[in-house]
């Protein structure tokens, strides 16, 4: 059968560049690639939709949304789904097919320290100041060797970014949860004394922590306080980790004197309006964590094939199996489903 599939939230009009892409071309295939919260927008442009492929939690799909979309058949994703209604999804018999195993995100923690090394050496900065025809400024940047690194939260991103901190020779340290402080531990690195040492005692400290209602404003004005007028806060994991309006307070009173962010509490960020876009000591790119090729590749790949499954009538890494009841017993006698 042919389906009408919907793609959001492509702001770079990626995805049907990738190789993935033609697993699904004997389908109907709409891109969207501007982000949209508005739900009556979002139901006018999914009206006719039966599969839906999202990129991660760039657009929350929830009741309101939901009930509008009567040929909504399958909600295809990889990763969390904090962002989506899953009771009502299964109340309606929409199947939510979501691979949560565990891949690493290379790009992500690549990035991270891409983030660390730019702002250590003012590269962003001293890169604008060249183009603008000055040579070298006054604000000579700092190296990484023999430097302190805090890992806040050891899981598969920041053990990676543990690594290359230890590659770099800096001296690494990590707080987290009771079971990945062992982890960290049997790896070789040393525990922070507690979490206020994390803050205090780095120069680096990197978050890489999932946020969930627990998580949610787990750094505080009182955390930031503790750092260094040297030391820089990196944050490539979620913005809600951070209590809100905190980061910008504590940088403009120079504790931490240095921050590296990829994620903001409302994306995407247009018109530059966030105020840690107007900060000289700040490093900000436009969540470009899972951003690469190769990323999107592998994501795209499960995320159509998860589609293709439920073409089969086998769906795969659902997350509501009780949907697929409610699907076939809503479904007509001797109709299709």
């Amino acid at each position: 059968m042919c389906m009408n599939i919907a793609i959001l939230d492509d702001y770079q009009d990626t995805i049907r560049t990738l190789d993935c892409f033609g697993k699904i071309a004997h389908h109907t295939v709409t891109v969207w690639k501007d982000h949209t919260k508005d739900v009556d927008v979002l139901s006018a442009r999914l009206k006719d939709t039966e599969a839906l492929a999202l990129l991660r939690e760039r657009t929350p799909i929830r009741e309101p949304l939901i009930n509008r979309l009567d040929k909504l058949r399958i909600i295809s994703q990889v990763s969390a789904y904090p962002h989506i209604d899953v009771a009502v999804c299964t109340k309606r018999g929409v199947i939510l097919s979501s691979n949560t195993t565990g891949h690493v995100s290379y790009s992500t923690a690549e990035l991270t320290w891409g983030l660390v090394i730019a702002a250590f050496r003012r590269i962003p900065q001293e890169a604008a100041a060249l183009k603008a025809g000055r040579w070298q400024t006054s604000t000579v940047g700092l190296g990484l060797r023999g430097k302190t690194l805090g890992i806040y939260g050891y899981g598969r991103i920041g053990r990676l970014v543990a690594g290359y901190g230890a590659a770099f020779g800096m001296n690494v340290e990590v707080w987290g949860r009771e079971s990945t402080i062992g982890k960290a531990r049997e790896d070789g690195y040393a525990i922070a004394g507690s979490r206020e040492k994390l803050f205090a005692e780095s120069d680096v400290v990197s978050l890489h922590v999932r946020l969930t209602d627990e998580t949610r404003g787990m750094i505080t004005a009182g955390d930031l306080a503790r750092m260094k007028p040297t030391a820089l806060l990196v944050n490539t994991s979620r913005a809600g980790l951070i209590e809100p309006d905190a980061l910008e307070h504590a940088l403009k009173s120079g504790r931490p004197g240095m921050a590296a962010v990829d994620v903001y509490e409302e994306e995407p960020v247009i018109g530059g309006r966030h105020p840690l876009l107007s900060m000289d000591n700040v490093v900000c790119t436009p969540h470009l964590g899972y951003v690469a090729r190769e990323e999107l590749e592998r994501m795209f790949s499960m995320i159509f094939d998860q589609i293709l499954a439920y073409e089969r009538g086998q769906p795969i890494n659902v997350v509501n199996p009780e949907a697929l009841r409610v699907r076939k017993a809503s479904a007509p006698a001797g109709g299709s489903q």
